[in-house]
């Protein structure tokens, strides 16, 4: 009775997220998506200066839409301390005088990658440049050699059997709204991992962490291409005002 007890334990937990073994990320069809996606109607400028110049009003827009079927790889969900956390991440830039506002795009008409709705929406805004952020996310759960601790019950709660990798993929399009076009395309990512027994360990936390760290891997170099930006002439009888960059 007790082996029997012990056997359908087992492959009660073999249902659960994380019995097989490590299976990795498809780094290559997130790749692909992120690709797909920025097919679009703004073209990318390859020559000559930027028209923008600092301080410049930015608008972040955040995609949300459906992503093709996938065994593993979720388009973002993105919540308010997400787009916060982008935006803190550039707070600087408004006390070095590069940024003189940061907004965002809300528009419910605005679905996936339409470039025209996208740049209207920005112009309804007053900004100057539009930041279009796109995400994915991949989790890899699978259970380590603990996990053999499992059947016997107690195990599954203390074991640290499972282990839990999350990999989140950014791509952020900065885009001069007047001219429309895009100027630059920048690629962050972040991971994380966790390791612990199957009822404590969480996805949903280790994908946050991983999340957090990629947004704010693409504000660092979003705030490099910015500060690379030439500045606007002071307006005729106004002080100049110089900004001092360490």
């Amino acid at each position: 009775m007790r082996n029997y007890t012990a056997a359908t334990l087992m492959m009660l937990l073999c249902w659960l997220p994380g019995c097989a073994g490590s299976q990795g990320f498809d780094r290559p069809a997130m790749q692909a998506f992120l690709k797909a996606d920025a097919s679009e109607i703004f073209e990318l400028e390859t020559a000559g200066r930027p028209s923008l110049r600092t301080p410049l009003r930015l608008a972040f827009f955040f995609i949300e839409d459906e992503l093709p079927s996938h065994r593993t790889i979720r388009k973002a969900d993105w919540v308010t301390a997400d787009k916060e956390r982008l935006k803190q991440s550039l707070a600087p830039l408004l006390e070095e005088g590069l940024l003189s506002e940061i907004v965002f795009l809300s528009d419910a008409t605005i679905r996936g990658h339409h470039a025209v709705k996208i740049r209207q929406a920005a112009l309804r805004y007053g900004a100057d440049a539009v930041l279009v952020v796109n995400g994915l996310s991949a989790v890899d759960r699978f259970n380590n050699a603990s996990a053999w601790l499992y059947p016997t019950l107690l195990g599954a709660y203390v074991a640290d059997g499972t282990e839990s990798r999350a990999l989140f993929m950014l791509e952020g399009s900065l885009r001069d709204v007047g001219a429309g076009k895009v100027l630059a395309r920048e690629q962050a990512e972040g991971t994380a991992a966790r390791i612990g027994p199957a009822m404590a360990v969480e996805d949903r936390e280790v994908l946050r962490q991983a999340k957090a760290k990629a947004l704010d891997e693409l504000g660092a170099r979003i705030a490099v291409l910015l500060r690379g930006l030439p500045q606007a002439a002071p307006k005729s009888g106004s002080p100049s005002r110089r900004v001092e960059r360490q």
